[in-house]
């Protein structure tokens, strides 16, 4: 508990310091490995801390609570969060992976941003994006999946499984 504390309370200093250059990061550049790369490498020398699931869930809450302290990135809360938590991963001697989804229901079209950690899901308020089950490219920075709406099964046809991510970048 003590632990999950103290991350939690690092998290908040780093979201105060550090959420303007991620708005300004955001701003400047266009592609998401590029905002990535710009916010810097991991911290040298600095070895990687354990995350318990309790701790990554209270940064996935507290990112969140960060970006509603900022309007203008309501529509792309979920970038924001995925850039102050990868941020902040990168001073505790973590590098989590990037991962971009595009879901494509008819007309429509709806995007999301997570991160994961050694193929599982990081910090992420809701479990893996079930929505985003194809890999469509793994590049160095990020990774980019896509759902497609799936026709509802016949009367008495049993539906297919879902597609599981694997892995990250």
């Amino acid at each position: 508990m003590k632990g999950t504390v103290m991350m939690a309370w690092s998290f908040v200093r780093h979201c105060l310091r550090r959420a303007g250059e991620v708005r300004r990061v955001m701003a400047g550049e266009s592609a998401i490995p590029q905002m990535a790369v710009r916010l810097g490498a991991l911290r040298p020398g600095c070895r990687p801390v354990e995350l318990s699931a309790a701790a990554q869930r209270r940064i996935a809450a507290l990112a969140e609570a960060c970006s509603w302290m900022h309007p203008s990135l309501w529509r792309r809360r979920c970038l924001f969060r995925s850039l102050i938590i990868l941020d902040w991963a990168r001073t505790m001697g973590l590098d989590p992976a990037m991962n971009i989804g595009m879901r494509f229901d008819g007309p429509s079209a709806q995007g999301h941003c997570w991160l994961s950690l050694n193929g599982a899901c990081f910090c992420e308020a809701r479990s893996w994006p079930g929505g985003y089950p194809i890999r469509f490219l793994g590049m160095p920075g990020a990774t980019y999946w896509v759902g497609l709406k799936r026709a509802a099964p016949a009367r008495g046809e049993t539906p297919a499984p879902s597609a599981q991510p694997t892995g990250g970048a």
